[in-house]
């Protein structure tokens, strides 16, 4: 009966995992994407506020605040931006208890603020932004990839860390970017034993399809 119980805890927690990392998977990738969310707005006042209130959240005057989109100063950017529209009250009420939840975001007394996990998750944010609001160089970023089906975690991992620095799929394991790879992205690769299955080509110019009639 003990094993059981045991069993039903571990699998309960595995699964409260997957579904935090997806959330932080797509967190990410809305904010990096500057998709319009309830739960985008939310943590995005947090990385450049750092603390807030229930209040301070609801408050239309602070929403206008450039300080909320401080890294998005590119034209495409500022674009974004002037088609925002708050989101509602209960959708940011939603979203703070759904990020608490995951364990993103805590709060104590009125406060609501980042927890260790919610810090490394806008640091990283914040690395990938500064990646690709960089002006680009003119060259174009290969990564040729042959990694085993036993490292399929490992493999879906690195497409979709490309995929958020706007690297697009050239073929099923070829993916095409501007970005140059982050370091820390690099020292992952090696950390996760995957560097002899991964090649990285800068070229000037791409030709694709030039068989085609």
């Amino acid at each position: 009966m003990i094993y059981k119980v045991q069993a039903k805890l571990i699998k309960k927690e595995n699964m409260n995992k997957k579904k935090n990392s997806k959330i932080e998977h797509t967190l990410i990738k809305n904010i990096l994407g500057g998709s319009i969310t309830a739960t985008v707005y939310v943590f995005e006042l947090l990385i450049n506020m750092g603390i807030l209130t229930m209040e301070a959240f609801l408050s239309p005057s602070l929403y206008k605040e450039p300080s909320y989109f401080s890294f998005e100063s590119s034209t495409e950017g500022k674009k974004r931006r002037s088609k925002r529209k708050k989101p509602s009250d209960v959708s940011i009420r939603q979203s703070l208890w759904r990020l608490r939840k995951a364990g993103f975001i805590e709060k104590k007394e009125k406060n609501y603020f980042f927890t260790e996990k919610g810090k490394i998750i806008a640091n990283h944010i914040l690395k990938r932004k500064k990646i690709i609001s960089k002006k680009w160089d003119g060259k174009y970023r290969l990564v040729i990839f042959d990694i085993p089906e036993k490292n399929k975690k490992t493999r879906d991992w690195l497409r979709q860390e490309l995929y958020l620095i706007g690297y697009k799929k050239l073929q099923e394991s070829v993916l095409i970017g501007r970005h140059p790879l982050p370091e820390d992205l690099i020292s992952s690769i090696k950390q996760n034993k995957i560097g002899n299955f991964v090649n990285y080509v800068l070229a000037d110019k791409i030709y694709k399809n030039i068989f085609d009639k």
